[in-house]
């Protein structure tokens, strides 16, 4: 019998194949008491497996196919840190020589007391880091057991499938085969999740949050993944066989389409001309976008490169000039948006780890951090002035919520300048300087902040959180997630009035601009500047290219009397029905 399964749309695509289910393989944890010639012995066996770790690590980014990726590199560098922390190591030695049990057995019990602390979190995003930590508990055990193959050999997939499982471990993902794997499916999982972002990295589509799957489905179970939508169908009809088939067809035939209209135009039918930017983390993803000719880099989040070093310090001065010349060099015409960092929440740097938060994401974070650890502040800033000299770079700071705020920040900027100057170090002087509008303060003090700032852009996940009052990664409150929501549209239309009146050049940089059926009402609503994912630059060029925008203000009109969300997402896909209709297949 045919069931219809709603979940979480992680991953874009769709796929029909028959059921793997996925189980990682678990080991059996041994416990024993040492003698005490043993323990030595015991604790140089420790350091080698974690030696090993590191080793099968270097492998994976070596050998998979997202080794250039710099999201994957990011995260395994996750993982070799825990393996380089001292703290981590001493207590495991000490453990060793106090209990006299062996290193299995302590290491488990290390591990479940770390991922219990990440559990009881009230971040959101540091109880998504459970995954990682396990990971790394299962590689090191299933090194210390010798297993044959090694970790990351976990699944004996010989045929093509969709994957159902639980949850899935990043090492799990890193190792899928592209052409075995038609597409993944857990209970589990949100979108920020490590896994979640290396299998939209990797190009699987995927459904998460998808409850009572594995109750359902068996081994070779039919099943067809709607990735667009966070549709599942177990046991399908040959009808909507037949229905999806015709949609997987078109998938992949118009692979050649797609990356021949990447080199297309952001003009809608009706001749309007929209900025398509991208959103970047590393010198690599700004190669990536300029290959996908985007119009320059829309946001560039600064703080991942500090992320993704394996250092107690942070990045000199030097080393970010280099790296923030190199990116602008990538788009030599174009406008590069450079975010100063947005630390905090789950992007710490070790010397920040120590203070603890009730409430992270609300708390001392991005801009707020920044003016209160002024050196980390006045180095980013002397290095971004300095680059500024090889290309079109504009300034723009993360999570401002006051005017007061933006002064402090303004004001070092000018103290930045004085002291280059005084130095006589060569830089650029009339940088543009902007602000997130991710906060509601600063959506309803737009009007003020306007007269202080070149440009604003719009960054809808924050927006949509704050606003809404929601976990976004709590299963138990997502589906009260939702970036098309009255309020969160009435935020946007706001500022976008304001930077209209003002005369404030404006973006929007959130997941939002991603979403093929918002895209035509954003460019209703006024928005003529997008930036998205590499990935995503494509599909977004495609709508705008479909999309009018007399039509699309007449859509926007109607969003705006409609009362609930449910009607406003079905007048978007009646809309997006209509402009692909359009289209010669």
């Amino acid at each position: 019998m045919m069931k219809r399964l709603l979940g979480t749309a992680i991953s874009n695509g769709i796929a029909s194949s028959k059921v793997f289910l996925c189980n990682e393989r678990e080991l059996l944890i041994p416990s024993y008491i040492l003698n005490d010639r043993e323990i030595d012995d015991e604790i140089i066996r420790f350091h080698d497996a974690c030696e090993v770790a590191k080793q099968e690590l270097k492998t994976i980014k070596k050998e998979s196919i997202l080794a250039s990726n710099s999201k994957m590199n990011a995260i395994l560098d996750i993982q070799v840190l825990m393996l380089h922390d001292s703290e981590f190591l001493k207590t495991i030695e000490t453990n060793v020589k106090e209990s006299k049990q062996n290193v299995e057995f302590l290491l488990s019990i290390y591990f479940d007391g770390l991922m219990q602390k990440l559990e009881n979190s009230k971040n959101p995003l540091m109880r998504e880091r459970i995954s990682d930590v396990k990971d790394l508990l299962h590689r090191i055990l299933h090194v210390l057991a010798e297993v044959k193959g090694g970790y990351y050999q976990l699944i004996d997939l010989d045929e093509p499938a969709i994957l159902v499982a639980q949850d899935m471990s990043p090492s799990l993902v890193m190792n899928l085969k592209k052409d075995l794997v038609k597409g993944i499916i857990l209970e589990h999982g949100g979108r920020t999740s490590h896994a979640a972002i290396l299998i939209r990295a990797m190009g699987f589509p995927a459904v998460f949050n998808v409850e009572g799957i594995l109750q359902i489905v068996d081994e070779h179970t039919p099943i067809i993944l709607d990735g667009n939508e966070g549709i599942v169908i177990v046991n399908p009809d040959s009808e909507t066989e037949s229905f999806y088939q015709k949609a997987i067809d078109y998938q992949i035939n118009n692979t050649e389409y797609y990356e021949h209209l990447s080199e297309e135009p952001s003009i809608t039918k009706d001749g309007v001309r929209i900025t398509l930017r991208a959103n970047a983390q590393t010198l690599a993803d700004a190669i990536i976008a300029a290959q996908m000719h985007a119009e320059g880099i829309g946001l560039f989040r600064s703080e991942f490169v500090f992320l993704a070093q394996e250092r107690k310090i942070p990045l000199s001065e030097e080393d970010q000039f280099h790296l923030y010349k190199s990116i602008l060099e990538v788009f030599p015409t174009e406008d590069v948006v450079i975010r100063t960092l947005d630390l905090g929440a789950d992007k710490s740097l070790p010397q920040f780890t120590l203070y603890q938060e009730s409430n992270p994401l609300l708390g001392w974070r991005a801009t707020r951090l920044c003016l209160a650890e002024k050196e980390l502040f006045t180095n980013q800033l002397r290095a971004l002035y300095r680059a500024a000299l090889y290309g079109n770079l504009k300034i723009m700071f993360p999570f401002i919520s006051s005017e007061s705020e933006l002064r402090e920040v303004l004001e070092i900027t000018r103290k930045v300048q004085d002291s280059l100057e005084k130095e006589q170090i060569p830089f650029k002087k009339n940088v543009p300087i902007g602000i997130m509008i991710e906060t509601p303060s600063a959506v309803l003090i737009s009007e003020q902040l306007a007269h202080f700032v070149d440009f604003f852009s719009i960054g809808t996940n924050d927006l949509t959180q704050y606003t809404l009052a929601v976990d976004r990664d709590n299963p138990k409150v997502a589906h009260y997630y939702k970036p098309i929501h009255k309020s969160i549209l009435k935020l946007i239309q706001m500022t976008i009035d304001e930077a209209r009146i003002s005369k404030t050049n404006l973006s929007l940089c959130g997941e939002l601009a991603t979403d093929l059926i918002a895209v035509p009402l954003l460019l209703g609503m006024g928005l003529r500047e997008l930036s998205v994912n590499p990935a995503s630059l494509s599909h977004v060029k495609e709508v705008i290219r479909l999309t009018e925008i007399k039509e699309a203000k007449l859509l926007a009109d109607n969003v705006f009397k409609t009362t609930r969300t449910s009607e406003i997402v079905e007048l978007l896909k009646e809309y997006r029905e209509k402009i692909f209709a359009r289209k010669n297949y």
